[in-house]
């Protein structure tokens, strides 16, 4: 995407389907034990891009940090009359308005939310919802959840050595097929197996190759 109207339609999630959505909460991963994870990064920045992709930085707190999203109707950023354009600030105070009809569920008013709850919803869909490897980790995670001690899981995972996708990483933790079929509880005695706490490591620990790719230095 070229240009300005590229900029606007990289930050939309009408255009940019995976992109942070304002009409949707984005809940933490939970882990084992159904308690919500604590999030790493209190704020991301977005304000530079590449032609494909914009630059997100997180952990960014300064007061000429901002994070840009953009509702465009139709599907279509090019016009100025079909754009909403909305900019928060790392150190922003008071109340942020929400899309009319959004599905938010953090938030207490019918048409805004806090600049706090904003940010950290945008904090949550970066840290674990910006690509597709980690939304559907992060759903299965909330959504096994209540499968506690119910069922027997399987699972299966193809795997490619980091080291062949990074020469400069000595460690192989994917050289074969992982697998298992094992009962979804955590035994309680100290020596027992933690059956359910290993499938979460697992969903939670899986990177693909181009996620690596992406982000070695």
């Amino acid at each position: 995407m070229q240009g300005k109207f590229g900029w606007y339609s990289m930050r939309s999630s009408n255009i940019n389907t995976q992109y942070y959505n304002p009409a949707i909460t984005y809940s933490a991963r939970v882990d084992a034990t159904g308690k919500e994870k604590s999030n790493p990064v209190s704020f991301v920045d977005n304000q530079t891009s590449t032609d494909k992709r914009p630059l997100n930085e997180a952990g960014m707190t300064t007061s000429t940090k901002k994070f840009t999203y953009v509702l465009c109707k139709n599907n279509d950023c090019s016009s100025e009359a079909n754009r909403t354009v909305s900019t928060i600030g790392a150190l922003d105070v008071g109340n942020v308005p929400l899309p009319p009809g959004h599905r938010r569920t953090d938030c207490g008013s019918a048409n805004e939310c806090t600049a706090v709850l904003e940010r950290k919803n945008i904090a949550n869909w970066y840290t674990w919802y910006r690509n597709r490897a980690l939304a559907v980790s992060t759903a299965l995670g909330l959504a096994m959840q209540s499968y506690d001690n119910k069922f027997r899981v399987g699972y299966v995972q193809y795997n490619q050595s980091v080291a062949e996708v990074d020469p400069r990483n000595p460690a192989k933790p994917a050289e074969h097929i992982v697998s298992g079929v094992n009962y979804f509880k955590d035994e309680s005695t100290a020596s027992g197996q933690k059956w359910k706490s290993r499938f979460y490591s697992w969903i939670y620990d899986i990177v693909p190759t181009e996620e690596r790719q992406a982000t070695t230095p």
